[in-house]
């Protein structure tokens, strides 16, 4: 899968929206921060900002997203700044990946639905 080029905010837009998802079910493994942080550091930050500065930022607003309307919220802003399908369809598949790393649950299913919908897939 070809990265997009990406803006400094498209980077944190996408940043945010791996965390949410790492938050869809309450639970988060290691498997998941593993794969989290791996997915953060690969999307190309500017070298004024650190990818785990902003992830440290990203989860203290992805805690308040504690019911799937106020992901929905968070995930519908994010996505408006990714612009181009191209970006959507990246930030679509390492979510997908993100969440299968651990295996599926119920509610991260109920997730992807509501991120199918905000990335208008």
């Amino acid at each position: 899968m070809r990265k997009p080029t990406l803006t400094q905010n498209q980077c944190e837009a996408i940043a945010d929206i791996l965390v949410v998802a790492m938050y869809a079910d309450g639970h988060i493994s290691l498997l998941e921060d593993e794969n989290l942080n791996e997915k953060i550091d690969a999307l190309g930050w500017d070298e004024n900002q650190s990818p785990s500065f902003y992830l440290n930022l990203s989860i203290a607003k992805s805690r308040a997203a504690d019911t799937l309307d106020k992901a929905k919220s968070i995930l519908e802003d994010r996505s408006a700044i990714l612009e181009t399908q191209e970006i959507k369809d990246y930030t679509y598949r390492k979510t997908i990946d993100l969440l299968q790393s651990d295996g599926l649950t119920d509610e991260e299913k109920e997730f992807i639905v509501v991120l199918r919908s905000a990335l208008n897939q």
